[in-house]
């Protein structure tokens, strides 16, 4: 049987206000954009202690995902979510 691949989001704020608007529903966030791709063992893990922080979460889909889904992705004002092959 065949390893079903694991990806990494990387999320950054490029302001202090984006990541006042966005952190709390971060991982919302990201299962939305990801919304139809059969996402499974979402983790998200502690963001990084810089101003604004680096968010990481990794998670499993049962086949590889389209280029156009790893390009990166602008969610909101001041947030982007890069997406990457462990």
């Amino acid at each position: 049987m065949k390893a079903m691949p694991r990806y990494l989001a990387i999320v950054r704020y490029s302001t202090l206000e984006s990541f006042g608007q966005c952190d709390k529903d971060i991982e919302t966030i990201i299962k939305a954009k990801l919304a139809g791709q059969e996402i499974s063992h979402f983790n998200l893990f502690l963001p990084t202690s810089a101003l604004p922080p680096v968010h990481y979460a990794s998670f499993v889909v049962p086949y590889d995902l389209p280029e156009d889904v790893l390009d990166d992705m602008k969610v909101a004002d001041g947030l982007l979510i890069h997406i990457r092959r462990e």
